[in-house]
């Protein structure tokens, strides 16, 4: 390879028809998915939220809630002596 001389990509075509393949296109046979759902207002305060009618969608597995997760953020590990 010279500096400033084309470079014959291989996989130009199939990436610039949409058949190139990725890791995200590959799935494992039993995998789940994870979806980030986010409120539509700005700046509020969630009072409740029911999971009910959200579990009774087939395929859902589980929901998370805040409640579920840690949600110390960085100063917090790092007062804390966890920081990695």
């Amino acid at each position: 390879m010279t500096i400033g001389a084309p470079l014959v990509r291989q996989d130009a075509v199939a990436k610039v028809t949409g058949a190139a393949r990725y890791g995200g296109d590959r799935t494992l046979l039993g995998a789940l998915e994870g979806v980030l759902v986010r409120s539509p207002v700005g700046a509020g305060e969630i009072e409740a939220i029911d999971f009910a009618r959200a579990l009774q969608v087939d395929g859902v597995v589980r929901i998370f809630g805040t409640g579920d997760l840690d949600v110390a953020g960085p100063l917090e590990h790092w007062a804390a002596g966890q920081a990695t």
